[in-house]
């Protein structure tokens, strides 16, 4: 038998080849491997790898996922209702951190709704579902709807999109449609204007399918800012116009329409029998589409905090934060700490809209003449307007708020 030969290349093809140490240490293009196995450059694993522990050298350690919610499982806003998305030429918030993005006059057309009965397997616990309410007939010109979450730039920024080591990255989601065809997703850079189209086909009806793409690192354009402001846009496009066609599989700079799809993406909301599920998104560094990340929903609610921000009361009970009697006799000042630190700080205030859901308590309880106002905002505070013409309470008076009905809430946003 021939021994093993130790201290020496075992192959090396002038590039690099294997090492081994008389310690039996191996590396893989090193010739001073100090661990068991030590690989110098990249390495590729076509099956699944087993750990006791990982310890990334670089990059976002604490989470794999570069969305939130991408389980759809926090749902301040909507709270599980069914809900129509009406604004026109813009975005609009849905579940936390996902939004519509509607432009040509087409909003109106769908209902969003967290469903936990609907799911893949056992491994997701909610979906969202699309329904169809008012069909689009065939798309024209810049109409264009899209399903879609914002990253914040600073958290994104280690890719290094826009210089030449930029990270390539890799989406999986599970999508159930009762339309079938050729569909279309883009990732885009915003502070290089930049985007990257890709297709995949929906094969079976009303079939949840899981998909997998990966978008190559950008090298061009400018670098992502370390700042709050948008990072990557992610777009599931529901129709669009042919002048929002664009070529797929490379990236390129925004088309005059901004947001793009491919020229064969299907109209995925041409019938009120339509319905599109989404569940299990995830983007993550690699090429490789690894196990989805599971995270609790305490951990998933102060992620998704830092965007939005709703508190409830029911009747008679308290809004959170200490008020004060103003000197003009009819207003309580109501001061909030926020749960965690917010993006930017919120610049309105989200209400029911009736006077009546709302009530103010010193040593009598009243219900207010006019709904809450915004007063003023940091990123980690929030003052909070209650109105009673004639409380009767003297300047600097100590006054609680709290809810006149089941559904008051308070909400503030600082979405991107």
């Amino acid at each position: 038998m021939s021994g093993i030969r130790v201290n020496e290349w075992l192959h090396n093809s002038g590039t690099g080849g294997i090492w081994q140490t008389s310690a039996g240490n191996v590396g893989i293009a090193s010739s001073v491997p100090t661990t068991k196995l030590e690989v110098t450059g990249d390495a590729k694993i076509s099956g699944v790898t087993t750990a006791a522990a990982f310890i990334p050298s670089e990059g976002n350690s604490n989470k794999k996922n570069l969305l939130d919610n991408g389980e759809f499982i926090v749902d301040q806003r909507m709270g599980g209702s069914a809900t129509a998305i009406t604004p026109s030429g813009g975005v609009d918030y849905t579940c936390d951190r996902w939004h519509s993005s509607n432009y040509g006059g087409e909003a109106g057309r769908i209902t969003f709704q967290t469903i936990s009965g609907d799911v893949p397997n056992s491994n997701y616990r909610q979906s969202i579902k699309l329904d169809c309410t008012t069909a689009m007939g065939a798309p024209s010109g810049n109409n264009y709807m899209s399903f879609s979450t914002f990253t914040e730039a600073q958290d994104n920024r280690f890719l290094g999109h826009g210089t030449a080591t930029a990270k390539p990255v890799t989406l999986q989601f599970w999508i159930k449609s009762t339309k079938t065809g050729t569909a279309s997703v883009g990732l885009a850079r915003h502070d290089a204007s930049r985007e990257y189209i890709a297709e995949y086909t929906i094969s079976s009806t009303n079939t949840w399918e899981k998909k997998t793409i990966t978008f190559p690192g950008d090298t061009s354009g400018s670098e992502m800012a370390m700042d709050n402001g948008r990072g990557f846009k992610l777009n599931f496009v529901l129709f669009a116009g042919s002048s929002r066609h664009a070529t797929v599989n490379q990236w390129a700079a925004f088309t005059s329409s901004y947001y793009a799809a491919s020229s064969n993406q299907v109209n995925l909301i041409d019938s009120t029998s339509h319905n599109i599920f989404f569940t299990g998104i995830q983007l993550e560094v690699g090429e490789v589409a690894t196990p989805f990340e599971y995270r609790n929903y305490g951990d998933e609610l102060l992620r998704c905090q830092r965007y939005y921000w709703k508190t409830k009361a029911d009747n008679n009970i308290f809004f959170p934060g200490l008020g004060m009697a103003d000197v003009d006799g009819n207003t309580v000042i109501l001061n909030t700490q926020f749960p965690v630190t917010m993006r930017s700080a919120p610049t309105a205030l989200e209400q029911t809209g009736t006077a009546s859901d709302y009530k103010i308590r010193r040593s009598t309880t009243q219900t207010c003449s006019a709904v809450p106002t915004f007063g003023n905002a940091t990123t980690d505070q929030v003052s909070t307007n209650f109105t009673k013409s004639s409380h009767g309470w003297g300047d600097g008076s100590t006054v609680r708020a709290m809810g006149g009905t089941s559904g008051a809430y308070l909400g503030w946003s600082a979405d991107l």
